[in-house]
């Protein structure tokens, strides 16, 4: 083969390497589960780390009622005083009383001083209305968000209207796989139905109750917080 005849062959090579297809790029690495990596830290005791990974985790979920149980914990492990009350305070208002989380928040609140002890009182007059009172009437409904598809678990507040006659009444529930919920054996009366007893929430709407009644009353965008507050200032 003569050198010309050698050199074109190279160069013909040389042309076909650089026109074949780029290697594909390399996968990114897979999302970080911060969740999973503050449980992991708070199941060794690794308080310092928690809490870091609690923190970031809360920043990207800040609705995670075990995000905020977890980190009062840590938090009172690592002598974070003002974070924990933080913290604790926003379990018990967001989280179901019975529930052990905030049964523990209360707990602890109450040790640090921050809640009153529990005192016994005088029972209530018989025309009283209390929780144990029994009613008639009900709510039901369905959550129902992004365009109109339901949402489940949301935790559902029913509580007694600012200065009516059962303002210290208060239920509260999830909402079940398909959004839905009911409250029922209400007193008659006036209520907030809200998703929030304190902080900013989605729905606050007042809702009357006849003696008998059963109201239907959907939570949607279209009557969001934002859009319809019956209880503005509370």
């Amino acid at each position: 083969m003569t050198i010309a005849r050698l050199a074109t062959v190279m160069m013909l090579a040389l042309a076909v390497g650089c026109s074949s297809p780029p290697s594909p790029p390399r996968q990114e690495a897979a999302t970080r589960d911060v969740n999973a990596e503050a449980m992991a830290a708070v199941a060794q005791a690794d308080w310092p780390r928690a809490a870091e990974l609690l923190r970031e985790a809360l920043g990207r979920d800040p609705a995670v009622a075990t995000l905020h149980y977890h980190l009062a914990v840590a938090a009172t492990h690592l002598d974070r005083r003002d974070e924990a009350i933080r913290e604790f305070q926003w379990v018990l208002a967001n989280v179901a009383r019975e529930l052990p989380e905030a049964v523990e928040a209360r707990r602890w609140l109450t040790e640090a001083g921050v809640l009153a002890e529990p005192r016994e009182t005088a029972a209530a007059p018989a025309d009283r209305i209390t929780e144990e009172t029994v009613g008639d009437s009900g709510i039901q409904g369905q959550v129902l968000w992004a365009d109109g598809q339901p949402t489940a678990r949301v935790q559902i507040f029913l509580k007694g209207a600012p200065r009516s006659p059962n303002e210290t009444l208060q239920w509260v529930m999830r909402t079940d796989e398909s959004g839905r919920f009911q409250f029922t054996r209400i007193p008659a009366g006036t209520y907030m139905l809200t998703n929030k007893v304190a902080g900013q929430p989605t729905w606050r709407l007042r809702v009357r109750l006849a003696p008998g009644e059963i109201t239907t009353l959907d939570l949607s965008e279209a009557n969001s917080a934002s859009v319809r507050d019956d209880f503005p200032g509370v």
